[in-house]
């Protein structure tokens, strides 16, 4: 195996792990979120009671985060596809020039023959063009990414929080 099949074998790895990592906090976000309410606890506390139900509010939102951002990822990826296939096609027509030593190239797909060099310029037009679509999701799911993450945290302790107000009411009833 030569080097680029292994870099490409390691990045390949790398998104499954990410991909089942994202998918175990979802997951995890909507078992708290239905364990929260399957176990809700009320009491006559008002700060517990408010607290109890921002953390459902903030497992929701977490979810919801989350879900938006898996919804994404493929177009991420189909976007990377695209702008590898247009380094390919760099890489083909760079390799043609200088093995055959012609500045044509002929494409068997439309059978439309092209000045290499303007057919270079043409598809690192298009990977300039998908890797501005990227910059733009990136843009747009960082804050995802940061809600899903925040909101997690701050349903937790919410939830820690009403249920340690509600045990320690509990206690005060003994004394």
């Amino acid at each position: 195996m030569n080097n680029d099949t292994l870099v490409k074998i390691d990045l390949e790895a790398c998104q499954r792990t990410q991909e089942r990592i994202q998918f175990y906090f979802i997951t995890l976000t909507f078992t708290l979120l239905a364990l929260s309410i399957q176990t809700g606890v009320f009491s006559n506390n008002p700060v517990q009671t408010c607290t109890e139900i921002l953390g459902w509010i903030a497992f929701l939102i977490s979810g919801l985060a989350g879900l938006h951002r898996m919804i994404q990822l493929p177009i991420y990826y189909k976007l990377s596809v695209h702008i590898n296939a247009l380094n390919e096609n760099i890489m083909d027509a760079e390799k043609i020039k200088h093995e055959q030593n012609t500045n044509k190239l002929l494409l068997p797909k439309n059978k439309k023959e092209y000045d290499i060099d303007e057919y270079i310029v043409e598809q690192q037009n298009g990977i300039k063009h998908f890797e501005t679509k990227i910059e733009k999701l990136d843009k747009h799911l960082k804050p995802v990414i940061y809600t899903h993450r925040i909101c997690m945290i701050l349903g937790i302790i919410l939830i820690m929080t009403s249920r340690s107000i509600h045990g320690i009411s509990k206690l005060e009833n003994l004394f």
